[in-house]
């Protein structure tokens, strides 16, 4: 029913006579009209005009106004499962949600969130509070494999990083080749040649000293002089068994500690010119030395009776021997030097004398 319709209607009622009741009625009419289709338009996705215009989705009848608007809140229900739920969806065209102030959108193409609570509604928002992509991390990643035995861990790290889980801390003498070790015997393990050592570390091994038959002035140049003087005699891998120059056999009297460059080697055994056993060394790499003392040594080291002895530098303790012309000792300034004194050793190695660094000298050389 439109106001022309209802005017008619009212005139033949009211008749001519009662115009006045005629403007009111009409009033009144246009008023409820005007709330029927304020009324009528909410409960659909698009309201017509008078003139029947088409809008937005091509709708131009109630009818077919009314079966959008029943078709868009069923697709609507469709999307939410329960109230408080969010989902990601694409806005349909031109669509109306007339419920908590919301208006018509247009699909621009770009994924809208539908966000449902109970009693306010729906309403279509961008989706602000949830990222489109979670990247959550593998906690087993960071964890070992179920089958994974962890017992070793904090144990032996070295051994844990190479797949031994089973691994322990090496401990040697306990008879079992562990990581670290070149060998064990355990409780069988002896001193001899071939044993090994106590360290684990090697087997004891047989080295020879000689003196050479070729003798120097007490400048002959320093230990690497020295040392080449013993290798043009015995060959490749022998050295001189002096101090001084750079060379240093130990700081503390029969202990050698804070050795520096020195020729002698713990857990070697050290045999003479005759193949006599003339000292086995320990965790400390000197001769006749033993527990921090001096120890007589089981055969000389040299042949004294040739009148030939070597210069050495050192003192029975072994530690180096300071030059002092006063004192008449040292080592004649790191064997550089023609003048002061140097000193020299007595086959058993208890004892030691003094010459002048112009007189001359064999060398005690040393099997590497």
């Amino acid at each position: 029913m439109n106001t022309v319709a209802a005017s008619s209607a009212l005139t033949h009622f009211f008749g001519p006579k009662n115009n006045w009741h005629l403007l009111m009625v009409t009033g009144i009419a246009n008023l409820l009209i005007g709330c029927l289709r304020e009324t009528t338009c909410a409960d659909t996705l698009t309201c017509p005009t008078d003139s029947g215009a088409r809008l937005d989705g091509g709708l131009n009848s109630r009818t077919e106004l009314d079966s959008a608007a029943r078709q868009g809140q069923t697709n609507a229900a469709n999307r939410s499962s329960d109230a408080g739920s969010t989902s990601t969806t694409r806005a349909p065209l031109s669509t109306r949600v007339d419920d908590a102030g919301a208006s018509i959108s247009e699909d621009s193409g770009a994924a809208v969130n539908l966000e449902h609570d109970a009693g306010s509604g729906a309403s279509l928002k961008p989706d602000a509070s949830s990222a489109i992509e979670t990247e959550t991390s593998d906690a087993s990643a960071a964890s070992p494999d179920a089958g994974t035995d962890v017992s070793s861990w904090g144990v032996s790290h070295d051994a844990a990083m190479d797949g031994d889980a089973n691994a322990t801390v090496p401990v040697c003498g306990n008879g079992m080749l562990e990581q670290g070790e070149v060998c064990d015997d355990g409780a069988q393990a002896g001193d001899d040649l071939g044993d090994c050592n106590p360290a684990c570390s090697g087997y004891y091994e047989k080295k020879y000293l000689r003196l050479s038959t070729g003798i120097v002035a007490g400048n002959f140049g320093g230990p690497e002089a020295a040392d080449a003087a013993c290798e043009l005699e015995f060959g490749t891998g022998w050295k001189a068994l002096i101090v001084g120059g750079g060379r240093r056999a130990t700081s503390s009297p029969y202990l050698g500690d804070d050795a520096e460059d020195w020729v002698l080697h713990p857990y070697v055994h050290y045999y003479n010119w005759r193949d006599e056993l003339v000292w086995r060394t320990d965790e400390t790499p000197l001769l006749g030395a033993r527990d921090g003392k001096q120890m007589n040594v089981y055969a000389p080291a040299f042949d004294d009776t040739t009148g030939h002895y070597p210069w050495t530098g050192f003192a029975p303790d072994w530690t180096t021997v300071p030059d002092s012309e006063a004192d008449q000792q040292g080592t004649c300034n790191g064997w550089t030097s023609e003048t002061g004194f140097g000193m020299f050793a007595k086959a058993d190695l208890s004892q030691v004398f003094n010459d002048y660094c112009g007189s001359k000298w064999s060398l005690l050389c040393v099997e590497q």
